[in-house]
């Protein structure tokens, strides 16, 4: 409940986050929120820090998706969001179902702590994908910085 709380009211909160920062660098933002998250997850076992850790990670999923999407319609023509969006959908419902299902059986074969812990890895893996991602000089560009 935490989580989604959390998720729902910083949505509504930060709603014009995306529009205000650049998009790749909120989502790397993003996802290190959500690796920190992961790794209180997997470090804790009282019920305030599952909390805790569950707090942050909704702030980072709550900004994720609107940056990246905002990376994406920044990138593509406007006749081809539609199936930009249609493409990063898919494959963000993928990676919730394929992900989810592999960090089951990891927990089933070594325990929750360590799936939170592979999460992370893999969560902060993909920072350094969108810091360094070809987005980053068009969001300068159009802010005047290059």
């Amino acid at each position: 409940m935490v989580y989604g709380a959390v998720v729902v009211g910083c949505r509504i909160v930060f709603a014009r986050l995306p529009e205000r920062l650049p998009a790749l660098r909120l989502g790397a933002g993003s996802l290190s929120a959500c690796a920190t998250g992961l790794v209180v997850l997997a470090g804790v076992s009282s019920p305030g820090g599952m909390l805790a850790g569950a707090a942050v990670l909704g702030v980072g999923v709550a900004c994720l998706t609107p940056a990246i999407f905002a990376a994406i319609f920044g990138m593509v023509p406007a006749h081809e969001r539609g199936v930009a969006a249609g493409t990063a959908t898919v494959f963000i419902d993928l990676g919730f179902w394929g992900g989810l299902l592999l960090l089951g059986l990891v927990a089933a074969a070594a325990g929750i702590p360590l799936a939170f812990a592979s999460g992370a890895a893999l969560t902060a893996a993909a920072v350094p994908l969108l810091l360094t991602a070809p987005g980053n000089r068009l969001d300068e560009h159009r802010r005047g910085r290059v």
